[in-house]
């Protein structure tokens, strides 16, 4: 899949390609809902003869103009490509919404963006769809303007799981609540954070279990405590522990994110991890000494760890 960052960029790429079929979206999450979209796109576009695209946004509409306004993403922008990708897309195209979208009205959108710079011949959306500046288009004038201009729309129906129907608000509240193995249903593969190594404090070094420290990039995270995790890095998983909170033993105040694998000595300082929770072990807890927490996380590797992540399950399985 081809990753396109701008509009002036996308119809200089696509000049000479005769037609494709958009998805479009915020696709938060990726999940079985936006699946379905996406799965629309591909299969139209191949009855068309055409070229897929999904055509999304780096925020969240909420957070489209100010992004600190937005609620945390399920998935940040270079996690939902990864996702999206895997789905067998041929082009993201991913505008500067706050310069090249905000001020579009629905029909400026669709005829001047989607048909004239990205040649689209048919759209693929989901059934609550809105466009356009202030978000003044939805479905009906979708179709009215796919008359016109002699587009074809593939309004996908709503996924429902045990009788909810599937949304990205609705994942987000099951992740931040704890709620993960529910949460996994709806997206339809385990929960999961894609973060970027940083620096710490490095403690974990001077006592044997050197952590890794994320950035999630505004991903939604579970509730503070301690998750048996598994790791992806560079086509490889590893297995190990995860803590979300403010270090309460060292008296931290700022919440971070620190992750402990298994059998994993490289230096990954700057590169990203995608870390897949398997299952809550326990809540944060403050210890008397370092000693204590070590002892801690030796049980917690032994003991339940050791049956739940250093066996052969994975949750792709």
């Amino acid at each position: 899949m081809e990753v396109i960052r701008g509009l002036a960029k996308a119809k200089d790429r696509l000049a000479d390609i005769e037609r494709t079929v958009a998805a479009i979206g915020v696709f938060d999450g990726v999940h079985l809902g936006h699946c379905r979209v996406i799965k629309n796109t591909c299969d139209c576009a191949a009855e068309m003869k055409a070229l897929s695209l999904v055509f999304t946004f780096d925020y969240h509409p909420e957070g489209a103009l100010n992004p600190k306004n937005g609620p945390p993403l399920i998935s940040s922008t270079e996690h939902k490509i990864k996702l999206i990708k895997a789905l067998g897309v041929d082009f993201c195209v991913i505008p500067d919404f706050k310069t090249e979208l905000s001020g579009l009205s629905p029909e400026e959108f669709i005829r001047d963006v989607l048909v004239k710079k990205l040649k689209v011949k048919a759209i693929c959306v989901g059934h609550d769809f809105r466009f356009g500046k202030a978000r003044a288009g939805d479905i009906d004038l979708l179709k009215q303007l796919a008359v016109g201009l002699g587009l074809k729309v593939i309004i996908a129906d709503p996924v429902k799981a045990e009788q909810k129907i599937i949304s990205s608000s609705l994942i987000r509240e099951m992740i931040m609540t704890g709620d993960l193995e529910e949460a996994g249903k709806l997206l339809g593969r385990p929960v999961s954070v894609l973060g970027t190594v940083v620096k710490g404090q490095q403690r974990g070094r001077d006592f044997n279990y050197p952590t890794a420290n994320i950035n999630p990039h505004h991903e939604a995270l579970p509730p503070a405590g301690v998750y048996c995790i598994q790791a992806g890095y560079e086509g490889q998983m590893y297995k190990g522990l995860l803590n979300i909170g403010v270090a309460p033993t060292f008296e931290e105040n700022e919440n971070r994110i620190e992750v402990h694998l298994f059998d994993f000595n490289e230096n990954i300082y700057g590169k990203d991890l995608e870390v897949i929770f398997v299952k809550k072990i326990r809540d944060e807890m403050k210890f008397s000494s370092c000693r204590d927490l070590v002892r801690q996380i030796q049980r917690s590797e032994e003991r339940r760890v050791g049956k739940e992540c250093r066996s052969r399950w994975s949750p792709y399985h």
